[in-house]
């Protein structure tokens, strides 16, 4: 039994689905695919010239900043249970404020009280608000954004995926513009991890080396490329009621036998309408708890190693790049998948407190 790290992709399951991303999104007047989330958020800071500063979450992916003028980027705080530090958001914001970028994290949504005063304090200053629902993206599909952006690729068993897309009308903004994605090599490793696994190909190096190529181009890549015709099909075919449905049912099965076998493990509830990205934990000896799932074939994330920018207004940021770890619980898994995670957590000899 494996769980976690990258997707597979069974070529055989293939079929075009009513219920897939494209539907799911099909009210807005304004929806442009990209080849990534990275494609998707630079396209939206290309929207115009930009004169005042970008306001971002401390607790935030390299690849995220990375789109941004380093010199121009400020951050807010983020508290230990992913919340806004609203009084620290509020002293960041002011008239010089250009852009606010809002994250969800895990599939938990920020609280209405937060998305109130973002809004707000927004609406004050004329700012921009970029809505990053990637980890959100089946919790709700919006919130406060004025646009919203989504890494699909996190979801779905595909090459690169992004899109970025808004209520407004969006005129300006055509993905069509840009020359489409004809990197389809991610695809081919998704193919033959699925081989590995079920037909016990002999390729585990092959897809492993695919992967680690793949992100090393799309870590390199700066120009803007729209969706490919592959990955357009393969999102046609993943069907997100399916997706959506499983992921709560792993998530809520999982915390439950947490809660009764691991009580020291803080796992924080979902709402009934939230859906899981990942589940995260907090351990004090989150290295070697890692390393010892992954010896037992659970490869679990790590959201997200601390990227050195901006360390000394950034501790919670730095906090959870030391003690946070994402347990897989999306839609390739069921309850056999979740008792057997379970059984290595608790066979973990170590401290699981923060």
């Amino acid at each position: 039994m494996e769980l976690g790290s990258e997707y597979s992709l069974c070529l055989p399951s293939l079929t075009k689905t009513e219920t897939n991303v494209f539907t799911y999104l099909h009210q807005y007047p304004l929806v442009c695919f990209f080849d990534s989330g990275r494609s998707a958020i630079r396209r939206f800071v290309s929207l115009r010239e930009w004169h005042g500063n970008f306001l971002l979450p401390e607790y935030i992916c390299e690849s995220v900043i990375s789109c941004f003028p380093r010199e121009r980027i400020r951050f807010y705080r983020i508290l230990p249970d992913f919340s806004i530090d609203v009084d620290d958001f509020s002293e960041k914001m002011n008239e010089s404020t250009s852009v606010v970028y809002l994250m969800h994290y895990f599939g938990y949504l920020q609280s209405e009280y937060s998305l109130s005063v973002v809004r707000k304090l927004a609406d004050r200053y004329g700012c921009t608000i970029l809505e990053d629902t990637t980890h959100s993206f089946f919790s709700a599909k919006e919130t406060i954004g004025d646009y919203m952006i989504c890494s699909l690729r996190k979801w779905f068993p595909v090459g690169g995926a992004g899109v970025l897309y808004s209520r407004l009308s969006g005129e300006g903004i055509d993905s069509e513009e840009c020359p489409k994605n004809i990197d389809n090599e991610k695809v081919y490793g998704l193919v033959l991890k699925d081989l590995f696994l079920r037909k016990k190909l002999e390729c585990n190096p092959a897809y492993r080396k695919i992967f680690a190529e793949s992100e090393e181009r799309l870590n390199e890549r700066t120009e803007i490329r729209a969706l490919s015709d592959l990955d357009t099909f393969l999102l046609e075919c993943m069907n997100v009621d399916n997706t959506r449905s499983k992921r709560k049912a792993n998530a809520e099965y999982l915390i439950t036998s947490l809660k009764e076998h691991l009580p020291m493990i803080s796992v924080r509830d979902y709402k009934p309408d939230e859906c899981p990205f990942a589940l995260p934990i907090r351990s004090r000896e989150r290295d070697r708890l890692r390393a010892f799932l992954a010896e037992n074939r659970i490869y679990c994330a790590v959201h997200w190693p601390f990227d050195g920018i901006c360390e000394g207004i950034r501790k919670q940021a730095i906090q959870n790049a030391k003690e946070l770890l994402s347990l897989p619980i999306d839609q390739r898994y069921s309850r056999d998948e979740m008792d057997y995670l379970t059984e290595m957590l608790q066979r973990f000899e170590g401290s699981y407190e923060a």
